[in-house]
């Protein structure tokens, strides 16, 4: 190796390496043994590799960040992040060169362009003026020069400064990562972030009072050194998970441990930490016993909570709700706010509306809804979505968070509909396209997927984990007796229905109409009247406000068209009655915009197209919700 050196200045002007001559050593302070290692000899191990010894000569030129110096000592050996590179160019065994880099980092929060200055995070000021007038660059991690306007705040700056101050070398740095801290080990010189093993700077894990406070279970992002360390940790959020607590299960009040229904479905057994933030008050596990928010005469309060744990599974951060119920109550901020409880006002009602469900009239709960089904049965406890809750159906409910859009951020109920259950007629009524038979491989069990139609047009699909379901008695509005005796898995096309649903699929069916091979089906009209429901006895039941009725459409009109669905009694045929009776008749108005269902029983072709193309002589089932025809099914 060869070197031209400036003695005035003690620099070294360039280094050149020998081809065929030198060993090189490049080792980290890292990696150095400083126990073991002296002014001549330097003892390192690198990961995963044998400890080696270097023997270092005594006339060995010692540069340090850019200058030579002519003296150094065991200490100039064992910097502190330092890059060392060692050259034997003599083959005799023994170290003629060592070259050390120690950089200092930090990190950049202003970046002053016309002023060449660089400002950190702590208020520091770094002048570059004289380093960029004596030909200084700024590098990147790959190398490459690049100049102030090319990072900004956030960044890590890796620097060289000779021993009488002068600034050898910049290096920026934007490479980050983010995860969650599952793990710290030797006072943070080794953290672990989403699973994956992190070395930090010496500087940082010997500091760690000047850096953010960052706890296992955080949200983090790493930002690291052009040489790959990790330069500084910020917290970015704490991971909050939702759970509903279930009981509590031990008996030491001194270390309280519950069982919790986590967000995603499982139920486990968890620890508090020895010391745990309730409702952003600081307290130790021993005293939580005494706090109401949590438990009441020793016994924990089964309530949803949020939460957050360690890499241990321990909480050590937990919010309990403010209750903030009434109805119509929304979240004006990010606070745990329970906005709905069914115990202070009433259950809810579930419908669905323009293909949305709507709960109480007033939520809307949906994909984004974790909601928490529990009972005081262990194994009925299950985690769902907000969009599973069946319609037609009244829950103890209660709701969190709810958004400006209505749509809570968590959920409560107390229990799941039971197989089988009553659907009423405010349920909203399909149209089957099909069953098909399923093999769940997952749980080594068949069941039957149901593909149906809303009166919108659009497209569904549900599960029945029992095919063999059928009508309940009394639900079926013609009083037709074969539509009880139908079951789930052979309901056919152009089949009219409603269903309700709980977390298995569809939970119970209530088939109104079916075209029947022979054309058998029954003409009836139920109506809603302003007392009771009542079938369509007399002429002016149609009234209702809600009605669902299976005709004839016997005329067409500029406005719509005529249906008539009463059969004659026996006094009305004795008295010269026959079908169709004028009196009647029901006017239904459409508008050319409107489209309905039809199927075809000679082609089984089932559409969706404009009410214009309705015929006299089509047969038609209506049902009507709050003076809203909402679906309508022609049959030919």
């Amino acid at each position: 190796m060869t070197k031209e050196y400036d003695e005035n200045e003690d620099i070294i002007k360039s280094i050149v390496a020998m081809e065929g001559s030198n060993n090189v050593y490049n080792v980290t302070s890292h990696d150095i043994d400083s126990s073991s290692t002296t002014s001549l000899k330097l003892t390192y191990q690198k990961e995963n590799e044998r400890e080696k010894t270097l023997r270092i000569s005594a006339e060995a030129d010692y540069i340090y960040n850019g200058a030579l110096y002519k003296y150094y000592t065991k200490d100039d050996l064992t910097l502190d992040d330092c890059f060392y590179t060692l050259i034997d160019n003599t083959s005799d065994g023994k170290i003629d060169v060592i070259i050390a880099e120690k950089y200092e980092t930090f990190m950049t929060d202003i970046v002053i362009m016309n002023e060449n200055k660089i400002i950190d995070n702590k208020s520091n000021v770094y002048d570059l003026t004289d380093y960029f007038e004596e030909g200084g660059k700024i590098y990147n991690t790959d190398g490459d020069s690049i100049t102030l306007d090319d990072f900004g705040a956030f960044s890590i700056i890796s620097y060289l400064k000779s021993k009488d101050n002068k600034y050898t070398k910049f290096i920026v740095s934007q490479n980050t990562e983010e995860g969650i801290f599952n793990e710290m080990q030797s006072d943070y010189r080794y953290v672990y972030v989403s699973g994956e093993k992190y070395e930090t700077l010496t500087r940082y894990h010997k500091n760690r009072n000047e850096y953010d406070l960052v706890n296992l279970g955080d949200e983090v992002k790493l930002f690291f050194d052009f040489a790959g360390f990790v330069a500084d940790i910020k917290r970015i959020s704490g991971v909050v998970k939702a759970g509903y607590i279930i009981d509590n299960i031990s008996e030491d009040a001194k270390r309280p441990k519950i069982r919790l229904l986590k967000e995603d479905g499982s139920i486990g057994k968890v620890e508090f930490a020895s010391s745990v933030v309730l409702d952003n008050v600081k307290r130790k596990a021993s005293s939580l016993s005494g706090c109401e928010s949590l438990f009441k005469n020793g016994e924990v309060i089964p309530q949803l909570i949020l939460y957050k744990d360690n890499s241990n599974g321990k909480i050590f951060y937990l919010d309990t709700a403010t209750d903030n119920s009434g109805i119509g109550k929304t979240s004006d901020d990010a606070s745990f706010s329970l906005d709905y409880d069914y115990e202070k006002e009433s259950t809810l009602r579930i419908i669905t509306t323009n293909g949305k469900k709507v709960l109480g009239s007033k939520y809307l709960p949906d994909s984004d809804t974790k909601l928490f089904c529990v009972s005081t049965k262990i194994d009925e406890c299950y985690v769902q979505t907000g969009n599973a809750l069946g319609t037609g159906t009244s829950y103890k409910i209660k709701l969190y968070n709810v958004g400006e859009d209505y749509v809570p951020a968590y959920a409560t109920i107390e229990a799941a509909p039971k197989l089988g259950e009553w659907v009423d007629w405010y349920n909203t009524t399909y149209v089957v396209e099909n069953v098909t038979k399923v093999y769940d491989s997952a749980t080594d069990d068949n069941y039957y997927k149901l593909i149906f139609y809303d009166g919108k047009g659009n497209i569904n699909s549900s599960l029945i984990r029992d095919g063999d379901l059928k009508t309940p008695g009394g639900n079926v509005f013609s009083g037709d007796e074969r539509l009880r005796k139908i079951t789930a898995k052979d309901l056919v096309k152009g089949t009219v229905l409603q269903i309700k649903e709980d977390k298995y699929g569809i939970s119970s069916i209530s088939v109104q109409s079916v075209p029947m091979a022979d054309n058998s089906e029954k003409l009836f009209e139920k109506s809603n009247s302003s007392t009771s429901y009542d079938y369509g006895i007399t002429e002016y039941l149609f009234n209702g406000a809600t009605m669902c009725a299976y005709g004839k459409v016997v005329k067409r009109v500029p406005g719509g068209i005529v249906v008539n669905n009463h059969i004659p009694t026996s006094a009305e045929v004795a008295d010269g009655g026959v079908f169709p009776m004028e009196s009647w008749n029901r006017m239904y108005p459409f508008t050319s915009s409107d489209n309905v269902w039809f199927y075809d029983k000679s082609t089984d072709e089932l559409k969706f197209a404009p009410a214009t193309e309705i015929l006299e002589g089509d047969m038609i089932f209506i049902h009507r919700k709050a003076g809203t025809v909402t679906t309508a099914i022609i049959y030919r």
